[in-house]
């Protein structure tokens, strides 16, 4: 019995592909089964659902919240390796967005805002790496991609933000608003 596990183990990290491809046609295949299974057994569906969650602590958003550094990095790799994935999540997630703005009202943005960045007023070129168009209030949280919920923000500070409204991240990070400007 220890040749046959040791044999499918080789086999199955040499035909990794084959192996992929197997276990999404089942899948599609059972979806249907398995909600109907699940609609009509839910006590069971929970308890299992909860074995699972024992067995895999990894996937719990507790256990990803206490180990931000391991999941930063997971999901940098996959998405290094799954670009064409990124590329169809960000797509769907813009098309999802109430709302559009043009390049001119976030150019009219910038100059309001004299070339700084919203929260620390670091000064930031239009152009390039180092400068970022910011959602007030962000897209998953409900915010419009609106002239109106739009600043220019340098990367650091839009990607330290990330999912929290302006007036979270300013609090947390004690910073002020560059100048005057209300959008």
């Amino acid at each position: 019995m220890a040749n046959r596990t040791s044999y499918m183990r080789a086999w199955k990290a040499a035909n990794h592909d084959k192996v992929v491809a197997s276990r999404q046609r089942s899948s599609a295949k059972n979806v249907e089964r398995v909600r109907r299974w699940r609609a009509a057994n839910p006590g069971q569906a929970a308890m299992i659902e909860h074995r699972r969650r024992e067995a895999y602590p990894c996937r719990s958003q507790e256990w990803k919240r206490n180990h931000k550094e391991q999941v930063r990095a997971y999901t940098n790799r996959w998405r290094s390796t799954h670009p064409e994935n990124v590329k169809a999540w960000l797509h769907r997630r813009k098309r999802r967005a109430v709302g559009s703005f043009y390049a001119h009202e976030a150019r009219l943005i910038y100059v309001a805002q004299d070339g700084l960045c919203y929260y620390c007023a670091a000064r930031i070129a239009m152009q390039g790496t180092g400068s970022h168009v910011d959602h007030l209030v962000p897209l998953v949280r409900g915010g419009l991609n609106v002239a109106a919920n739009i600043v220019w923000s340098c990367k650091d500070c839009n990607l330290k933000k990330h999912d929290r409204t302006a007036a979270e991240f300013m609090g947390a990070a004690s910073i002020s608003v560059a100048g005057d400007f209300i959008p």
